[in-house]
């Protein structure tokens, strides 16, 4: 046979009794805010669970505690409905998680995140937009493969290098213009051309330390 345990009062030395009461808010301050309840000017503090910032002309849904503190369970209603705008405060770390399913953020207009840094971790990333444009003082990429298919590719630079071990090009015509000077340095050159092969310039100067050949089934000069 089970015994019940005695039941006593949380608050056996005074007479408690919760209070919920709305009211509106009249002035905001740093961590709370001034509620008019009835008359009687509240000072108020934002529930941790409130994560929406109160603002003026707010009416809200207050509770009272043990120590007659008044804290702002939720907004029920914002005064000038042509003006919607909301303010969710978080006080410190917050984690966002789906267990088992999706996240998705819809904006109308403007979605923007601001932050000192930004940490972007997935298995696969999809991007689709109309137009991007990118703004940055350094970027630092790194991968094994990279692949990238557009009908134009332009490229503005004061200086470009590339390094690499091998590099193979593969055009329908390749057209090249330098303004100043053109200089190649290699170990060895081939060039094979399956058709004319031209040159023409106003001075040609051909060095060679050891030997040069010209050979062809025909040679004309001059």
């Amino acid at each position: 046979m089970s015994i019940m345990p005695e039941i006593k009062s949380v608050f056996p030395d005074q007479e408690y009794e919760p209070s919920i009461r709305n009211g509106k808010v009249v002035a905001v301050l740093a961590k709370a805010a001034i509620v008019d309840m009835g008359g009687e000017k509240i000072k108020a503090q934002k529930a941790f669970s409130c994560l929406v910032d109160p603002e003026a002309g707010d009416t809200v849904i207050c509770c009272k505690n043990e120590d007659d503190q008044f804290y702002i369970l939720g907004i029920m209603e914002r005064e000038d409905h042509r003006k919607q705008q909301m303010k969710i405060s978080l006080p410190a770390d917050a984690t966002l998680e789906s267990g088992d399913g999706s996240i998705s953020i819809l904006a109308k207009e403007t979605a923007t995140i601001a932050s000192e840094n930004l940490n972007l971790i997935c298995g696969e990333t999809l991007y689709k937009s109309h137009s991007a444009t990118f703004s940055l003082d350094s970027l630092t990429a790194t991968g094994n493969t990279l692949q990238a298919s557009y009908k134009t590719v332009n490229f503005f630079s004061h200086i470009i290098n590339t390094m690499a071990k091998h590099v193979f090009n593969r055009f329908k015509d390749y057209i090249r213009n330098t303004e100043s000077s053109d200089q190649v340095k290699a170990r060895q050159m081939t060039r094979n051309a399956d058709g004319v092969f031209s040159l023409e310039t106003g001075h040609t100067i051909m060095v060679s330390k050891e030997s040069t050949k010209i050979d062809g089934k025909k040679i004309l000069m001059g």
